[in-house]
C-alpha cells in the first residue's frame, strides 16, 4: 500500500539549482549594460527572485526607473 505525500516540496537555502541556467537568447545583464531606451545605472536589490537595477531612460522622457531582470 503506498502512502500519498502531501508535504510541499522544501529545499535548504545552501542547495543549488541546477534549472537557473542562462541562454543565449537572454544572456547575464551588469551595470552600463544598454536595455532598449534604458541604460543600468546600479544594483539596487539581489534576491531570489531576482535582480533589481536603477537604470535611466534619455528618450523621448528623461527619468530614472527601476527594471528588474
Amino acid at each position: 500500500m503506498s502512502e500519498d505525500n502531501n508535504e510541499p516540496n522544501t529545499r535548504r537555502d545552501d542547495e543549488e539549482d541546477s534549472s537557473l541556467t542562462f541562454s543565449v537568447a537572454n544572456p547575464p545583464v551588469s551595470v552600463g549594460t544598454q536595455i532598449g531606451p534604458y541604460k543600468l545605472l546600479s544594483v539596487l536589490v539581489k534576491a531570489v527572485f531576482g535582480i533589481v537595477y536603477l537604470a535611466e531612460q534619455k528618450k523621448p522622457v528623461r527619468r530614472q526607473v527601476a527594471l528588474k531582470s
